[in-house]
């Protein structure tokens, strides 16, 4: 094993006729039992960009939203290009914020609970579920002092 990874450190094997197979177990002796991938017949450490290192060791496209993952689905995403925002717990790249959330540093943050849409996590625009937006905050009860409008 150790002549097959020394001769497959000192050769270039990019251009060569070596079948997928073949080159992966090649790749697997080449680095000293460190993760090595395969990508375009080249054995590399890690991964590039829009790429993730699979089971089979190698590197596949990542899903065409994300610029970095760790799977191929779109919910696999790592990071996001930088007209996109990333929505964390979900894993996915967004154009714009959904519903509920803002955005703050390409990251769609969620909004306070029973929010709609805010502009932080403690200023909130408007409200869900028939509640009242008192002081920028969702509220079912009027302040005293005050009383509900019908009309909105």
């Amino acid at each position: 094993i150790s002549s097959i990874s020394e001769t497959f450190q000192n050769s270039n094997f990019k251009n060569s006729n070596f079948s997928r197979p073949i080159l992966k177990v090649l790749c697997s002796f080449s680095q000293n039992e460190t993760m090595t991938f395969l990508l375009d017949r080249e054995c590399l450490n890690n991964c590039p960009e829009s790429t993730y290192g699979s089971e089979s060791k190698e590197c596949l496209p990542c899903h065409g939203s994300c610029s970095q993952c760790i799977g191929p689905r779109q919910t696999q995403c790592s990071s996001c290009p930088q007209q996109s925002f990333y929505v964390e717990h979900l894993g996915i790249c967004v154009e714009k914020c959904p519903s509920g959330y803002y955005s703050e540093n390409g990251l769609c943050l969620p909004c306070s609970a029973y929010c709609l849409e805010c502009t932080s996590s403690e200023r909130c625009l408007k409200c869900d579920h028939n509640l009242l937006l008192v002081n920028e905050s969702c509220t079912d009860r009027c302040p005293d002092g005050m009383f509900r409008n019908q009309n909105r």
